[in-house]
């Protein structure tokens, strides 16, 4: 377990920021935080903001290395990149031609 001795004034931020910054990634950390500075175990911070324990503990180290500014920052993992199916590449370009045939036939 990671054990964090919290200010007072960094509970007021995590309070704070929780709720008004603008990323929902950004507010999700400092809810898991505020709720570690309120002393509830691990087990019911992950409940309750339903994450893991290994992104609890990324959330931990993360506030250990800077404090609530080292949690505003961006996120490192980006996500998988979605690949775009050949076939809905192509719908538009097959719309267009059948338009295209389509305006030809009107005339």
């Amino acid at each position: 377990m990671i054990r964090i001795q919290f200010k007072e004034e960094d509970i007021e931020a995590l309070r704070y920021e929780r709720f008004h910054n603008s990323s929902a990634r950004v507010q999700q950390k400092m809810e898991a935080l505020y709720l570690k500075g309120k002393g509830l175990p691990h087990n019911e911070i992950c409940h309750i903001c339903e994450i893991s324990k290994t992104t609890l503990i990324a959330y931990l180290k993360e506030y250990k290395q800077g404090g609530v500014a080292k949690l505003k920052e961006g996120t490192k993992y980006k996500g998988r990149t979605k690949k775009v199916k050949s076939t809905t590449l192509g719908f538009s370009e097959r719309l267009r031609e059948q338009i295209s045939r389509a305006e030809h036939q009107i005339v």
